[in-house]
């Protein structure tokens, strides 16, 4: 645990001393000023965060995050940088993690790959597996690590994450240090398997994570409205009050339980090494009381700190409109159409932000427990024991290049992830997001995290799926990219899944959604042309939800033999990899469509809201009449050989082996 004091300026002086109206003791300024501080208080993120939509049918009443699948099945989904942070959080309600997916973002394989060790050995000791490893192929010189996970709960059997009593024991569990990284993490999954343990118990009533702010700030959080006071006794505790309560990371649990149940929590405790430290009992007085060898060295109403989280810089949105305005910004230039449009295809290929599936890094684990199904495909599934569900994890990120398009990258995200959810048939249950983050004070960066979070609000609510998790880290170098977005979803029956590839020679080839072919802010004009510049083309929320209500249901009726999200790259690429993600062999396909476009666009133009998908000749009509019920288009442009190459119209004709060749050497 580490703590420093806690600076203060005089204007934040003098307002501890209107708000408590006497001369305030050094500690009490300490706790005001860390409080007041965003990483506790959240004054600039709370009010927007607020903004994300929670409401879903599956909710659980108690924790509007806790979705009911069904079966006895509660599941819980976030995304943070950290993986140790999910466990213990998914721990303080009683929850197991069951899998992971990890996206790497930035960096180059080699750091990737020492990055991910730590991470998959804790994985693995756990038995938790990392579905996929997905990679943004965005190049920053600095790597960055999303981890997504998912957990599972039996029977609403949670504890509270707000304390309702009074006279409660409060206690703090944590670990012993230690030197060797490996034991640190082993004592950590004891540690979070110590607090499911306790969960079970109806005497525990309350239980919260520590959060990286200290413990002072976990217990403002535990406190709900202020009707309740807390008294901590310093008479146990083996630091200074101010390094006790502000210090940061100090990691563990805080729990409240009724006061004649010590002998059986400490029993609980010794069974998995846990260590523990009385903080002191909640009073029924709404204040917040700090005693030290039997003085009060703090006396602060919880209302303070609960409704008055300091004066945030104020940010005027109306002159950051006006700026953006003034500013010019560059149109593209004209965009020759190439002479080869095989030799183009053959680049585009080798660019780092086209991701094409390979096996897991050798030092994780997709199979552990064996569970997993389809580990090597695109889209991996779990299956849940003692029921036919099975559960899927998406996640992407959305990188810009103009100042304006922060809330655009972000929606964009979102719908992506959703879309890549529904291609393998499955109900898009919720997001969740990791937002990084530069300084709030600043109004430009400001203005940025505006942007995403109104970016993710709008697309959850036009998509009508709800914001399981959300995670922010603030003061990082200021980059332009989407927060990371991790979709969950879950398949009914494993027989209603999608596979991601080519299947069958005969087999009819069409695009389900709107295909405009758009290439200002595509991969092509962007990696072949060098024009870094485009404005991002907004997704169609609206129209993204009925697509995947398209798919669920003609995955229902078993229509589709496969389906693929069309993303970077274009229809030319998502032929490429359909082709390709066979697990038999390398297929191939003969393409002729006519648009009115311009070749180049067809081919590798990105449209916000299309799927490729293949199905046998005869249920095509079927196909279109479910396109119909849920107005999307759906256009047959080929059909699926067994000759091992891609040939597009008289553009080009390319052996698939080859191109195979070129992917794994890129």
């Amino acid at each position: 645990m580490t703590s420093k004091k806690q600076p203060y300026t005089r204007e934040e002086l003098e307002r501890v001393q209107s708000l408590l109206n006497r001369e305030p003791r050094p500690l009490e300024i300490s706790i005001y000023t860390r409080l007041w501080h965003e990483e506790c208080s959240g004054k600039y993120s709370r009010p927007l965060l607020s903004e994300l939509p929670s409401d879903s049918s599956r909710a659980v009443k108690e924790h509007p995050k806790m979705l009911e699948l069904g079966d006895n099945y509660q599941m819980l989904f976030q995304v943070t940088p950290d993986m140790y942070e999910s466990e213990r959080s998914f721990a303080g309600l009683g929850a197991r993690s069951i899998a992971t997916a990890v996206f790497t973002h930035g960096g180059d394989d080699k750091h990737a790959e020492g990055a991910l060790q730590p991470l998959a050995l804790s994985a693995y000791a756990a038995g938790i597996p990392i579905l996929k490893v997905w990679k943004s192929g965005i190049s920053r010189k600095n790597l960055t690590l999303n981890v997504a996970a998912l957990a599972l709960l039996r029977n609403k059997k949670f504890p509270s994450t707000i304390l309702q009593t009074s006279g409660a024991e409060i206690w703090w569990i944590h670990t012993r240090r230690s030197a060797s990284d490996e034991e640190e993490r082993i004592r950590a999954i004891r540690l979070n398997e110590m607090m499911v343990a306790l969960s079970l118990h109806p005497w525990l009533l309350a239980a919260n994570p520590v959060q990286r702010a200290g413990l002072l700030c976990t217990l403002v959080n535990m406190m709900g409205e202020g009707r309740l006071g807390i008294q901590l006794d310093t008479e146990f505790w083996d630091e200074e009050p101010e390094e006790m309560l502000l210090g940061r990371n100090p990691g563990g649990f805080i729990i409240c339980f009724r006061r004649t149940f010590e002998r059986e929590v400490r029993e609980i405790l010794s069974d998995y090494d846990a260590e523990s430290i009385f903080l002191g009992r909640s009073t029924d007085d709404g204040k917040l009381i700090v005693v030290d060898n039997r003085v009060d060295v703090a006396v602060i109403p919880f209302d303070h700190l609960l409704h008055y989280s300091g004066e945030p810089v104020y940010h005027n949105e109306s002159e950051r409109v006006l700026e953006v305005k003034n500013r010019r910004t560059r149109k593209d230039e004209h965009i020759p159409e190439p002479e080869d449009y095989g030799v183009v295809l053959k680049t585009l290929l080798t660019s780092p932000r086209i991701h094409f599936c390979h096996s897991s890094p050798a030092n994780v684990d997709s199979t552990i427990r064996g569970n997993t199904v389809c580990s090597t495909s695109e889209q991996p599934f779990l299956r849940l024991k003692g029921s036919r569900k099975m559960l899927t994890l998406s996640m992407t990120i959305q990188d810009y290049h103009h100042e304006r398009d922060a809330h655009v990258a972000a929606y964009n995200a979102v719908v992506r992830a959703s879309r890549q959810i529904a291609s393998q048939g499955a109900e898009v249950l919720g997001v969740s997001v990791s937002f990084m983050e530069g300084n709030p004070e600043k109004s430009n960066e400001y203005f940025r995290f505006l942007d995403a979070v109104r970016g993710v609000a709008g697309a959850a609510k036009a998509l009508k799926i709800p914001v399981l998790g959300e995670h922010i880290e603030w003061y990082n170098l200021f980059v332009k990219d989407s927060p990371v977005v991790a979709a969950a979803g879950v398949l009914e029956s494993g027989s209603q899944c999608i596979k991601p590839g080519f299947q069958n020679d005969g087999d009819f080839i069409c695009i389900l959604g709107s295909f405009r072919g758009e290439l200002e802010s595509s991969e092509y004009v962007r990696f072949v042309h060098g024009i870094e510049d485009g404005r991002l083309v907004p997704a169609d929320g609206d129209f993204t939800y009925h697509l995947n209500m398209a798919l669920m249901q003609a995955a229902r009726e078993k229509i589709l033999k496969s389906a693929l999200d069309m993303e970077i790259g274009g229809l030319s690429v998502a032929l490429v990899k359909s082709a390709l993600l066979n697990p038999v062999k390398i297929m191939g396909c003969d393409i002729y469509t006519m648009r009115k476009m311009r070749d180049d666009a067809l081919l590798f133009g990105e449209s916000t809201s299309t799927v490729l998908i293949t199905l046998e000749e005869h249920k095509l009509m079927d196909m279109e009449r479910i396109a119909n019920d849920f107005g999307v288009a759906c256009t047959t442009v080929g059909r699926v050989r067994d000759h091992g190459k891609i040939a597009f119209n008289d553009l080009f004709e390319l052996d698939l082996k080859e191109l195979q060749k070129l992917i794994n050497q890129s």
